[in-house]
């Protein structure tokens, strides 16, 4: 039985965008909690190895505003890409600054800038593909796009993939950035329901697991495979 401290724990956490948890188990919702700790230090320590290596990139064909895809290769983003039928499970914004391409990303601790070859060097095989908006940005947009991405800097990684909390996963900061500066939604918003439906056998069981037995069927969340699929956009290369 949970007492009034338990209830008031999990009810704070709960604001910060948690959405799945469960009042009457404060003891799963705060192992939850820990669990994502400690995989977001993995991540971390992970991300800084790969970070070093050199990649060989071309350039000049980029645009700043162009959407750039990769693949995560840990355990919990490969689950989701092959749970999707996607090739990608990653994603940012590519932008210029002082001569150097730079990605807008939301990432593990928190949003930050990453240079375009530490990105890629990240990616599985270091593969990635780079997309477009069909309707041309003008610079206006462009600056726009820049002002609402560095707005979101520094902004917390939200582990539960939930659109509607206040903090951000990689997929739902290119939507936001989008729908904010250039009014274009990127990608597709869907329930954590109509998720699974589309690969149940695959996915049903990763999630249960990944929420501690209670998956957030109604929760809204937006994929990096709807992103990359979408008509939108056209392919720059990779």
């Amino acid at each position: 039985m949970s007492t009034r401290l338990d209830v008031f724990k999990v009810t704070y956490f709960d604001t910060k965008g948690i959405s799945f948890c469960n009042l009457e188990q404060p003891s799963i919702n705060i192992c939850y909690l820990a669990g994502q700790f400690c995989y977001q230090q993995l991540m971390v320590i992970k991300d800084n190895k790969m970070a070093n290596q050199q990649v060989n990139i071309d350039t000049k064909h980029l645009r700043e505003g162009d959407i750039i895809f990769t693949s995560i290769p840990n355990y919990l983003y490969q689950k989701i890409q092959k749970g999707t039928k996607s090739k990608t499970s990653h994603v940012g914004i590519l932008f210029k600054k002082h001569n150097q391409w730079w990605v807008a990303e939301s990432k593990i601790p928190f949003a930050k800038y990453s240079t375009l070859n530490d990105f890629v060097a990240r990616s599985k095989d270091h593969w990635f593909e780079i997309k477009r908006v069909k309707q041309h940005l003008n610079q206006a947009q462009i600056e726009q796009l820049k002002k609402s991405a560095e707005q979101r800097m520094g902004g917390c990684y939200d582990l539960s993939f939930n659109y509607h909390s206040n903090k951000l996963f990689c997929s739902k900061f290119v939507y936001d950035v989008f729908k904010e500066a250039c009014d274009i939604e990127i990608g597709e918003l869907e329930s954590f329901n109509a998720l699974i439906e589309k690969n149940p056998s695959s996915l049903t069981l990763f999630w249960r697991v990944w929420f501690c037995g209670f998956i957030p069927y109604s929760t809204v969340t937006v994929t990096p495979q709807s992103q990359l699929m979408d008509r939108k956009l056209e392919c720059v290369c990779g």
